[in-house]
This record gives structure tokens, C-alpha cells and sequence, in this order.
């Protein structure tokens, strides 16, 4: 009920064209400051998990795991929404929600790729249970980058 109440306060504010501006601009860069600091903890997350990570990578696990294109995507998400931000061009926004599915795809795939190895390659466990953590932290990464798209939409286009 609170959360209804605190929404459509906040919707008629910031729809008020004298004041909506300020303050849709205040509201989206506290929240994109929040998306920003859980970004930096899950990083921190992979970071250590990348530590953990005593031996070398199977490059073949890697590659039937698509990490490396999960990485591509969440870079160039971030890259998106700092241009978006900066060049006040928020269709381009868009591009980030198609990448975020793409990445999403990839994630879902994941468990059953790493279910069908650990039943056929069982030398991989250890390796398989690191990147689906690793998976996991970038997915969730995706979608912080999309919660900001979303911010910064509401900021430039008040909707």
C-alpha cells in the first residue's frame, strides 16, 4: 500500500512541468547511483570468484559457456547508457534492453549446458560451479544496466 502511495506521489511530482524536471533528474540519478554501487559489487563478486579460480580455464568450457560474449554485452551496455546519458539521446536507450536479452539468452542456456557436461566431463566440476557464479554476477550486472536505461528514459522522456 505504502509502495502504491510513495509511486503515485511520486508520478504527479514529477509531472508537474515547472518542478518535474529537477526533480525526475534528482530522482533517476539517486536511483542510477544505487543500480551504480550494486554494478560495483558485483563486479567485486566476479573479481574474487576470478581469484578462486587457481588453475587455468578450460577454453573450451569458456567458449561453450559464451562468457566471453556475456562480457562483450555488458560492456557494450555500458558503454550505451553512458553515451545515452551524455548525448541526451534516449532512444538509443532501446539498444540496451535488445542487447540485455541477448545476454539473457545466453545466461538461461547456462545450467543445462553445465548439467550436460558435469554428466559427461566430470573432471570439470569445480571449474563448471566457478562460472556459473561468475554467469550469474554478469547476468545480474545486464540487468542493472537495463534498470538504468529505464532511469534514464524516465529522466529524458517522463514516462
Amino acid at each position: 500500500m505504502n509502495l502504491t502511495i510513495e509511486h503515485e506521489y511520486e508520478e504527479f511530482l514529477t509531472l508537474q512541468r515547472r518542478m518535474g524536471d529537477d526533480l525526475r533528474f534528482i530522482m533517476a540519478l539517486g536511483k542510477i547511483i544505487y543500480e551504480l554501487k550494486y554494478i560495483n559489487d558485483y563486479a567485486l563478486g566476479i573479481s574474487r570468484i576470478t581469484v578462486e579460480f587457481d588453475l587455468a580455464p578450460d577454453m573450451k568450457l569458456l567458449k561453450t559457456l559464451r562468457l566471453n560474449e556475456m562480457f562483450s554485452f555488458v560492456i557494450s551496455m555500458l558503454e550505451d547508457i553512458r553515451d545515452v546519458y551524455l548525448d541526451k539521446d534516449s532512444q538509443r536507450a532501446h539498444k540496451v534492453f535488445k542487447k540485455e536479452r541477448k545476454e539473457n539468452e545466453i545466461s538461461y542456456n547456462t545450467n543445462s549446458i553445465i548439467s550436460y557436461l558435469l554428466k559427461n566431463e566430470g573432471d570439470i566440476i569445480e571449474q563448471s560451479l566457478l562460472l556459473l557464479s561468475v554467469i550469474e554476477n554478469v547476468e545480474r550486472v545486464g540487468d542493472l544496466i537495463t534498470n538504468i536505461a529505464q532511469k534514464i528514459i524516465f529522466f529524458r522522456e517522463a514516462v
